[in-house]
């Protein structure tokens, strides 16, 4: 648990690093530390890592769970982050 709590860390003092530089691999490296507090945070929870292609309908369409048979995210708080992170277009925002 430990180790992955750093690897979080450590992966936003880079992209706070690259932000600071105004690095052209800032966006890249954005997109892809979502993904892995989304994959850190989902096995923490023991929970299911939705469909990466439909993340922000997963996260606010109850009626696409349903169809699909996906439970709902089980922490709400996170959901809401996550899709304004996803969401989210300057790199100030971000």
């Amino acid at each position: 648990m430990e180790l992955m709590k750093y690897g979080l860390w450590d992966n936003l003092d880079n992209l706070k690093d690259l932000f600071d530089k105004n690095s052209e691999n800032f966006d890249f490296l954005y997109n892809f530390h979502l993904r892995q507090i989304l994959v850190t945070y989902s096995k923490f929870l023991r929970t299911e890592i939705p469909p990466y292609s439909r993340l922000v309908e997963f996260f606010t369409n109850e009626k696409f769970r349903e169809e699909y048979k996906f439970a709902e995210f089980p922490d709400k708080k996170f959901s809401r982050l996550f899709v304004k992170c996803l969401k989210s277009e300057g790199r100030n925002e971000k």
